[in-house]
């Protein structure tokens, strides 16, 4: 189930200055990444819902810990770091190879689907092999509440958490509907808020404007593509 955005908050979503601000490196991870959360969570083999939570989890949190902000945060040692960058290096060097192909052959394909979940799910052991108890704790509940709390009023909608929690279709869909609603009214409250911003952008813009020479000012707003 694809949740859409409002137009408001798509308007306000600013994707093009992130998008450019992203290096080289950056868009390769998030590729990798992207491409591993398919694979270990798609449908290309039979899988329960509850190994699919596991195995998203496990991804999730191996590349969480793979950043030197998390590893101080959860005050990591040098040696479960380690551990930790080793396994998920593993998996992510499995998802390039697999990239590669299979020349159209779909049963091997889906072997090779079959072998990343498996994969992933090994090399997640890592996590209660390494770390100390209090430390999987609030990893875990780290985990959880970015994965409900990023999606706002549609975190509780999401399929990992339907099937974990063992939410009903009917109740499926009477959240969804709540979340609707509550979204709706968040956007009506928001509306003159974003209004209001535009209107003070705005009169910056038309203020620093002032500052610069008729030449410089023309010459800006030539180069920038910016019409008034």
């Amino acid at each position: 189930m694809v949740l859409k955005t409002t137009p408001l908050f798509q308007k306000t979503s600013n994707a093009a200055a992130h998008i450019m601000a992203l290096t080289t490196k950056n868009i390769v991870f998030i590729f990798l990444a992207t491409t591993l959360s398919w694979i270990v969570c798609g449908t290309g083999a039979a899988q329960s819902n509850e190994e699919k939570f596991e195995v998203h989890r496990i991804q999730w949190i191996l590349g969480v810990l793979s950043k030197e902000h998390y590893q101080k945060k959860f005050d990591l040692t040098d040696d479960q770091v380690t551990e930790i960058i080793k396994a998920r290096e593993s998996i992510t060097e499995y998802t390039r190879n697999m990239l590669r192909g299979s020349n159209g052959d779909k049963k091997k394909y889906r072997e090779k689907i079959a072998r990343g979940r498996k994969l992933v799910l090994e090399h997640g052991q890592v996590l209660d092999r390494v770390l100390v108890p209090d430390q999987r704790d609030s990893i875990n509940y780290f985990y959880h509440m970015n994965f409900v709390q990023k999606r706002s009023f549609f975190g509780l909608t999401d399929r990992f958490v339907i099937s974990r929690l063992h939410i009903s279709k009917d109740k499926a869909n009477e959240l969804k509907q709540a979340a609707v609603q509550a979204q709706a009214e968040l956007d009506k409250e928001l509306k003159p808020l974003f209004e209001k911003i535009a209107e003070i952008k705005k009169k910056h813009i038309e203020e620093v404007l002032k500052i610069l020479t008729p030449e410089q000012r023309k010459s800006y707003l030539e180069k920038f593509g910016i019409r008034q």
